[in-house]
C-alpha cells in the first residue's frame, strides 16, 4: 500500500512540473488530458475515438486557438448544441478555456490526406482553405480529420 501511495505521489508531482513546464497550473494541463481521451492533439495523444453512429469527435490539434475559444464557449452558453460538450465546457473556467485553446494550437497543423475535386473542392477552399488549412481564425481547419468526422458534422450543419 505504501509503495502504491508513493507512485501516485510521484505520479502527480511529475504531472504538475509537466503542466507548469506548458504554462499551466491549477489543474488546466489535467483538463487538457481529459479532453485528449477524444480529442487526438496531432502528438500522438487522444484517439479522436468513436461517438456512435459512425461519428468521431474532431482532431483539434494545431486548430486556430481563437476559433477553440469561440467553439468552447458556444458549448458552454448552450448556443452551440452537443450533448456531451455542453457538460464538459460548462466545467471550464473563461482562463481554463483559453489555456486549452493554446494548448491545442500549439502543434503544428495537419496536412491534408486527400481533397474533395472539382465544385466541392472550391467550395470548401473559400472557407477552409485550398488545403483544408484555413488562414483565418473565423473558420476551423479541416485538413487531416477523419472521413467519418467530416461526413457527420456536414449532415449535422445540413439538418440543423
Amino acid at each position: 500500500m505504501k509503495i502504491l501511495y508513493l507512485w501516485a505521489l510521484g505520479l502527480i508531482v511529475s504531472l504538475s512540473a509537466h503542466a507548469q513546464d506548458r504554462g499551466m497550473g491549477d489543474g488546466c494541463w489535467n483538463k487538457v488530458e481529459m479532453c485528449q481521451g477524444c480529442h487526438d492533439m496531432g502528438m500522438g495523444m487522444g484517439m479522436g475515438m468513436g461517438m456512435g453512429r459512425g461519428e468521431t469527435a474532431p482532431k483539434l490539434g494545431g486548430q486556430h486557438p481563437a476559433y477553440l475559444e469561440k467553439a468552447l464557449k458556444a458549448y458552454r452558453s448552450g448556443g452551440r448544441a452537443h450533448p456531451v460538450m455542453n457538460r464538459m465546457a460548462s466545467m471550464l473556467s473563461d482562463r481554463e478555456i483559453g489555456e486549452i485553446a493554446r494548448s491545442y494550437g500549439s502543434s503544428a497543423p495537419r496536412t491534408a490526406a486527400a481533397s474533395p475535386a472539382g465544385e466541392t473542392q472550391q467550395v470548401c477552399a473559400a472557407c477552409h482553405g485550398p488545403d483544408g488549412n484555413s488562414l483565418s481564425d473565423h473558420f476551423p481547419r479541416l485538413a487531416g480529420q477523419r472521413e467519418a468526422y467530416l461526413v457527420a458534422a456536414l449532415r449535422a450543419y445540413r439538418d440543423g
